[in-house]
Parts: structure tokens; sequence; C-alpha cells
């Protein structure tokens, strides 16, 4: 059998308007360590991505990309859905599980489930949602 390179395995048909995140080349600590884009053209090999914030489209190589779990650039931010466990994402890498992470701290939700696994953020301010004595009841049982 021909053993397949991990760029052939990584391999997904990218199409115009699909959301993607590429490993930020910044080594500014203070840059977001992903990009999040729109894929303006793609053919198997390199895509042109428009990334969030810049005027004009940029030629990668599709390997470096990961699809997003966004389908639309269209849609709101305020509309995106943060899943409470990082399993039930469509697609599931490290921007994606960082993306997720980071919807659900800014709706102070600061535990996250990755199957039997969960993350906590420490969110520096008082939550009483989360340690109400009904919260804690329903946690107990």
């Amino acid at each position: 059998a021909k053993r397949l390179r991990p760029a052939m395995l990584a391999a997904t048909t990218l199409a115009p308007g699909q959301r993607v995140w590429m490993k930020n080349p910044s080594t500014d600590p203070e840059s977001p360590p992903f990009l999040s884009g729109e894929v303006v053209t793609a053919n198997g090999v390199k895509a042109e991505v428009l990334f969030s914030g810049a005027d004009e489209p940029v030629s990668v190589p599709e390997v470096a990309l990961d699809m997003a779990n966004a389908i639309s650039s269209k849609l709101a931010a305020s509309a995106e859905r943060a899943e409470p466990d990082n399993c039930d994402l469509f697609q599931l890498s490290e921007a994606t599980l960082l993306h997720n992470t980071l919807l659900r701290y800014k709706d102070d939700a600061i535990y996250t489930f990755t199957g039997p696994i969960v993350t906590s953020l420490n969110p520096c301010k008082h939550l009483p949602h989360l340690f109400s004595k009904e919260c804690m009841k329903v946690s107990s049982q």
C-alpha cells in the first residue's frame, strides 16, 4: 500500500467564502496565536485568503490552513455558537479549540469540557451565577 504524506492526509477541499484559521507567523507576544480569514480562491495547493482586518488577500499553502466552525464571514460575532464540550465542534483543531474557549470565556462560561476533561479559566472577577446555592445543588447531584 502506498503511504500517504501528512500533507495529503490534511488535504480538504476549500471553497470560496469558507472560514479558515492559520497559525500567526508573528512572534509578537501580544498577537493572537491564529489568524482568521475567508477563502477567496483555492486550487488544491494554494489558497488566496482574506484575513480579518486585511485589505488584500494573501496566497498561502492550503496545508497551512484549518477549517473554522463559522460557516460564513457574514455571521455576526454575537451569533457565533460556543460549544460547552469541544468534542461537539464540527472542526477540531488547535485554533478552533482556542476560539471556542475564548467565546465561552467572553460569556463568563469559564468551564469547557473536552470529553471527560474540563478546562477552567480564571475569570479574574466574581461570577455569582456559577457559585449560587442553586448551581452548587445541581452540581452535587
